[in-house]
């Protein structure tokens, strides 16, 4: 495990957002030992535009929204911080 702040690009939020893309349990424990670590997760506003841009071109408009509200995604408001 990593020590200190990690920064999470497109394809990390793509793979813990998205059940069916194949490295997806493998973000969701990496995400879970994380946040049970207290470790501080960062991002930037361009990954997040990323994401969601990419997500809404690859799924139907409901898997995308789903994922968008999705409790990991949402919390990049409430929990962690945007690099600049």
């Amino acid at each position: 495990m990593l020590s200190g702040p990690v920064f999470v690009d497109t394809w990390g939020w793509i793979a813990l957002g998205h059940r069916k893309d194949a490295r997806h349990r493998e973000a969701a424990e990496y995400y879970r030992n994380l946040s049970c670590t207290g470790e501080r997760i960062y991002t930037s506003d361009y990954v997040l535009d990323e994401t969601i841009t990419l997500i809404f071109r690859r799924e139907s408009f409901d898997e995308a929204s789903r994922f968008t509200e999705d409790k990991h995604f949402t919390e990049v408001g409430l929990g962690f911080q945007l690099a600049p």
